[in-house]
């Protein structure tokens, strides 16, 4: 979210596919996961080498920079955000975006990695195969990192149900 200010993710995709180009006969030999968490998986470690390059630099800090509400956000949230947010009564809308933003501060709560679990099976609707792949863990141990990422994302939304 600090980068969103400084890194155009338009360098992302670009560096990500001219990456993937260069290892696309490897993958083609070897096709170890389906293609799109492999094409993930190169995005992912761009973003990687990005955080890397802007916040451990010593120049200006990133992390004194302002960002809007609800800037800098990851896309699979702000989609669905976009899904939760419909067209109703100003009401309904309001009790939403309040429901949204719980979810969004709860997701924000937990670790990288459990959030980033959860999003790829229930937004992007990845298997537990491609999550495990994508991650180079086996299959069971994704399904208990969802499990307790799960049980922990209802716990932090408890607690501010009770605020």
């Amino acid at each position: 979210p600090r980068l969103a200010g400084r890194v155009d993710p338009s360098d992302v995709v670009q560096e990500t596919w001219t990456t993937a180009i260069a290892q696309l006969p490897d993958y083609l030999r070897n096709q170890q996961i389906p293609f799109y968490p492999w094409i993930r998986r190169i995005a992912w470690q761009k973003l990687v080498d990005e955080r890397r390059r802007h916040l451990d630099a010593a120049k200006r800090s990133v992390k004194r920079e302002r960002r809007g509400c609800f800037e800098g956000e990851s896309t699979s949230i702000s989609e669905a955000g976009l899904a939760v947010v419909g067209r109703t009564t100003p009401s309904r809308d309001a009790v939403r975006r309040e429901t949204l933003q719980s979810v969004r501060e709860a997701l924000d709560r937990l670790d990288e990695l459990d959030r980033e679990v959860l999003l790829q099976r229930y937004l992007e609707r990845m298997s537990v195969g491609e999550i495990a792949s994508f991650w180079e863990m086996s299959p069971e141990a994704i399904r208990m990192r969802q499990l307790r990422a799960l049980r922990k994302l209802r716990r932090l939304l408890d607690v501010e149900d009770q605020v």
